[in-house]
């Protein structure tokens, strides 16, 4: 592909059009989308974060490890992250807090039983 000239005219050529083989010219439209959509999940993460902050006053100051000095009512974003972090953590270790972690983990071992059993009739 060659270079992006960032100040084209809307006039120029598309530069997609130079490249000749269809594959090629697939992978680069691939890569853009996912580039794009990698920058659009970014966005609604942080989006997300910020409105946590804002909206979990009653969170108290003593859960939340504030990177910096304690200047606001609010948690800041990172500080948010660390506590949903660690949230997430927990429900990951401690799998009977939460009805998800059960089914996923029953339909794991489900499927982890019809293998073993498909293996034993192979034998």
């Amino acid at each position: 592909m060659p270079k992006l000239n960032r100040f084209s005219k809307s006039t120029d050529p598309d530069p997609l059009v130079t490249v000749d083989c269809e594959r090629a010219r697939r992978n680069i439209t691939n890569t853009v989308r996912a580039i794009h959509t990698f920058v659009m999940c970014s966005c609604i993460a942080t989006g997300i974060l910020q409105m946590m902050s804002l909206a979990f006053d009653e969170i108290s100051p003593e859960k939340i490890h504030y990177l910096r000095t304690y200047s606001s009512r609010h948690a800041s974003e990172a500080s948010m992250k660390e506590y949903v972090r660690n949230l997430i953590y927990f429900q990951l270790v401690n799998p009977q807090a939460t009805g998800i972690i059960q089914i996923i983990q029953s339909k794991q071992s489900s499927i982890l039983g019809d293998l073993s059993d498909l293996l034993e009739k192979s034998a």
